[in-house]
């Protein structure tokens, strides 16, 4: 018994290491507002292979890498209304080097903020969305308000 769990725990252990630490992926995505009173004026999730959490710090990102505290662990439904998330981020935002665009929130117009760790990449935008955008990134930030507004 002891070997069969013993070579259990390779296999689980060797899985992620063969997907390049797979098991540490996750997407960072949510909207903020800062002249906004009340809990739905930041709305930040943590979304996994098999998990999706939201955030109960519920802080002002501010820039750089946000530093939530992802607790509560949402239902399989939530998960599957937000799964797809990685789907619609555009490649040409994967391959934007500027980790603010705009100027998020700076008209009271809100941000967005996505963090992406994946295979070894960490990137983090903070993106303006009353900026004229081009228009992936426009339909991605309607696609992630869409899932915001849908899972609160």
């Amino acid at each position: 018994m002891r070997i069969l769990s013993l070579l259990l725990g390779i296999l689980l252990i060797s899985s992620c290491k063969k997907e390049k630490n797979s098991c540490n992926d996750y997407i960072v995505f949510g909207t903020y507002y800062g002249e906004c009173g009340g809990e739905q004026c930041i709305e930040l999730y943590k979304i996994t292979a098999t998990e999706l959490f939201e955030d109960s710090k519920d802080s002002y990102p501010g820039s750089g890498i946000y530093n939530g505290t992802f607790s509560i662990k949402r239902d399989a439904a939530a998960y599957a209304l937000a799964s797809n998330i990685e789907s619609t981020i555009p490649v040409s935002l994967l391959n934007d080097t500027a980790a603010v665009i705009g100027c998020p929130d700076c008209a009271d117009g809100g941000g967005v903020y996505l963090e992406y760790h994946k295979n070894g990449l960490h990137k983090v935008w903070h993106i303006d969305r009353t900026l004229t955008l081009p228009s992936d990134y426009v339909a991605f930030i309607n696609q992630t308000v869409q899932k915001i507004q849908a899972l609160k």
